[in-house]
């Protein structure tokens, strides 16, 4: 075993050239566990606003998320051209490129770090105004990394996250009903699944679900109870 080998995989016969496979399949395992619980928990209206929420904000800020990562490169490789270090001892055994790219993002989200000019103060005797040049120009990158990402695009961030929210809120009724319609057809799938292996005892169960609504309410969602009623009572017919 390797001696840098995470300690609880001592002992349950897993070497080094099998360990790389076993962290990412069980990795993979985890997250998608994780997503299809999600997806289970929607089936309460507890959770279901908040699931749906969740899963909206990821698609909304893909493409902002591009334009962030492009803006991190390109400050990120200005930075390396301009002679700005970056102290490698807070990121042990990274790739150069790699290393910038993560400290301007640190400055990006505020944990912020002043540019490391050393390499141009050294060279102030041999050339004045070649080194106060880029002694300036490092810190002027590093002032627009904070301002246009630290400052603005953080806060379009914010706007469309308070957007989605919006967006989803405003569709909650549609939202918790298809919830719980994407849960009932899953256990449906697995149900006759189990019906097809092993026989009748695993048969379905149909189960009735009604709420306490005053009317108003029960008017306004009639549209979309009515068809999920016509369709049950037409698999139980």
């Amino acid at each position: 075993m390797n001696a840098t080998a995470p300690t609880f995989l001592i002992g349950i016969g897993i070497g080094d050239e099998e360990l790389f496979f076993w962290v990412v399949m069980n990795s993979i395992g985890l997250f998608f566990a994780t997503v299809k619980l999600m997806f289970f928990l929607r089936v309460s209206d507890k959770f279901v606003l908040l699931v749906e929420l969740l899963f909206s904000v990821f698609v909304d800020i893909t493409p902002f998320l591009l334009f962030f990562s492009i803006f991190i490169i390109v400050i990120s490789l200005l930075y390396r051209i301009s002679g700005v270090e970056v102290s490698a001892s807070d990121y042990p055994d990274l790739n150069t490129y790699f290393l910038y790219a993560v400290q301007i993002f640190r400055n990006s989200i505020g944990d912020v770090a002043t540019p490391d000019i050393t390499f141009w103060t050294g060279k102030i005797a041999e050339g004045p105004r070649i080194a106060y040049f880029n002694i300036y120009y490092g810190w002027f990158l590093w002032i627009i990394n904070v301002l246009a990402n630290m400052i603005i695009l953080l806060n379009f961030l914010i706007a469309i996250i308070s957007q989605s929210y919006e967006n989803v809120i405003t569709r909650s009724s549609s939202v918790i009903y298809k919830g719980k319609c994407d849960v009932i057809y899953e256990i449906t799938l697995l149900t006759n699944y189990l019906e097809r292996t092993f026989g009748e005892e695993y048969q379905a169960q149909v189960f009735s679900l009604h709420s306490n609504v005053e009317s108003e309410e029960v008017g306004a969602n009639e549209g979309i109870v009515r068809p999920i009623k016509a369709r049950i009572v037409k698999m139980n017919g």
